[in-house]
């Protein structure tokens, strides 16, 4: 079994019934998405693997010493600092001045935005700003990468060129990530592997680790399509 996993958890809030025997498999160095309906429970899934929530049933295998970093819905740049400086605010109380300049340009550079260090939030568009955001978590260069939805608010011609270079970015900075999203395009661009959540009581309705097959968007959309049918 993979070092990173979770085996069977539920999760009730009152009577309600969230999360029903969830286990996922999460491969190192790979970028494994978890593709669900608004509501499903993702975020609380998210929740129980950093530990924010305890009070659940079920396993959680090999989190417990990694060092997490978080790409969220927005971008959440401090607005009177640069972008350099939004970087190095993480970064201050991990490693040395010339290794934070070392790791800043490298990863602005890895994600396109080198230019752009020493520009105010304010005068970035929405995609850059999220680009912003993933050279911090890889800057900070934490274990596991989560990132939940972090693409939703973006216009369709910056998703889609963060999409194109974002799986290529992972790969050489060999990071390890749990991509959330409820859009199946983001789920088959850029992942490894992917998890098909139901809707509440959320259980997982089919997972796919070959993301080349054929007619792969058609067989997703159909087991979506079913549960909405049932």
């Amino acid at each position: 079994m993979d070092k990173l996993y979770i085996k069977n958890i539920n999760k009730s809030f009152n009577n309600l019934e969230v999360l029903k025997d969830i286990s996922l498999n999460f491969k190192e160095e790979e970028i494994t998405c978890i593709l669900g309906p608004s509501g499903c429970g993702k975020s609380t899934l998210l929740n129980i693997i950093t530990g924010i929530i305890t009070d659940y049933n079920g396993e959680v295998v090999g989190f417990n010493n990694k060092e997490i970093s978080f790409i969220f819905q927005e971008d959440r740049l401090v607005p009177w600092l640069t972008v350099y400086d939004n970087i190095r605010l993480v970064l201050k109380d991990k490693y040395n001045e010339d290794q934070i300049h070392k790791r800043i340009h490298e990863y602005l550079y890895l994600t396109g935005i080198e230019d752009y260090m020493y520009y105010y939030p304010s005068s970035l568009s929405g995609g850059m700003k999220q680009r912003a955001s993933i050279a911090r978590a890889l800057t900070f260069g934490g274990d596991l990468i989560i990132m939940d939805e972090p693409f939703k608010s973006l216009d369709i011609k910056s998703k889609l060129q963060i999409l194109k270079d974002f799986k290529e970015i992972v790969q050489t900075a060999k990071s390890t990530v749990i991509f959330v999203t409820h859009d199946i395009d983001e789920a088959i661009e850029i992942g490894d592997s992917i998890y098909l959540l139901s809707d509440k009581p959320t259980y997982i309705k089919k997972a796919w680790n070959n993301l080349d097959q054929e007619n792969l968007r058609n067989e997703i959309l159909m087991n979506i399509m079913q549960e909405s049918v049932d």
